[in-house]
């Protein structure tokens, strides 16, 4: 297996734990989300792009960003194998790259974009995963650190609106950003057995539908995905038209603050978020 491929899947386990934590429980450093304000782009124009990760252990991260032109393979590996020259860059969990002008538009071509983050210094080096993370004290194996892409689709007329987050509750009531409601804890390890679970919901809109100009008929399918740092979700997955879960938080999580974090995703490679907090008493 490659090596990339092996880093993949021991962060998937990784993210696991050692007792089996939910993927949308985030207990490690994570890459949740990426979002281009031009999903679709066109040549020459510039995509502003923004990331969402969380680390529990609160280190500083260095980001690292690049691109590749319609590589073979529209995966993270056929980026990483033809990288453009000289489009790595260090930056913050914000990035704008330009569509180079001269640029093939229509069925299949894309521009990937690389983002890593790095909890330590990162600098690029030749191989399969052709970036180093260095914590000051050794090389961090690539289940230590994130490596995500960004699909931005290139088309010469057809655009795509990320989701718009409309509205968050917390148990029926308005959840702003600056409401960090109390709960108790549940013993519990399913909400549904807890009598006392709390309902989170997310409404998002903007799901559009028509024919693109390659002439494939599309509808949009908007999804809402429920990550925090504790606590157990009766669904992390919901689709836009039922999108409330229940949410418990566990015992070990007394006298902490929980971040939540509320992702809405299209099936045409838009995205966007919300976070918020919870305090467990």
């Amino acid at each position: 297996m490659h090596k990339v491929l092996v880093g993949l899947f021991l962060s998937t386990l990784a993210a696991c734990g050692s007792d089996f934590d939910p993927p949308s429980r985030v207990t490690k450093l994570r890459l949740l989300a990426v979002s281009a304000d031009r999903p679709y782009a066109r040549a020459g124009e510039s995509i502003a792009l923004a990331s969402l990760a969380h680390d529990p252990l609160g280190r500083t991260i260095s980001w690292g960003w690049a691109t590749c032109t319609s590589p073979p393979a529209a995966t993270v590996m056929g980026c990483l194998a033809q990288l453009d020259p000289g489009s790595f860059v260090l930056g913050t969990e914000s990035h704008t790259v330009t569509v180079p002008p001269s640029t093939r538009m229509g069925a299949g071509a894309m521009l990937g974009v690389i983002v890593i983050a790095c909890p330590g210094t990162l600098t690029q080096v030749p191989g399969g995963v052709p970036f180093r993370c260095n914590d000051g004290t050794r090389d961090l194996a690539t289940n230590e650190f994130e490596i995500g892409m960004k699909r931005v689709l290139l088309r010469a007329a057809d655009r795509n609106e990320n989701p718009r987050i409309d509205r968050v509750t917390f148990d029926g009531t308005d959840w702003p950003a600056d409401r960090i409601p109390e709960v108790g804890t549940c013993a519990e390890e399913k909400p549904a057995d807890c009598a006392d679970a709390h309902r989170i919901e997310v409404r998002a809109s903007r799901a559009e539908s028509g024919v693109d100009e390659l002439g494939t008929p599309f509808t949009e399918q908007l999804i809402v995905q429920y990550y925090a740092t504790e606590g157990t979700f009766g669904s992390d997955v919901r689709t836009a038209d039922s999108p409330e879960t229940e949410w418990i938080a566990r015992p070990r999580a007394t006298g902490t603050t929980i971040e939540v974090f509320l992702v809405a995703r299209d099936d045409r490679g838009g995205s966007s978020w919300v976070t918020r907090r919870v305090r467990v008493r």
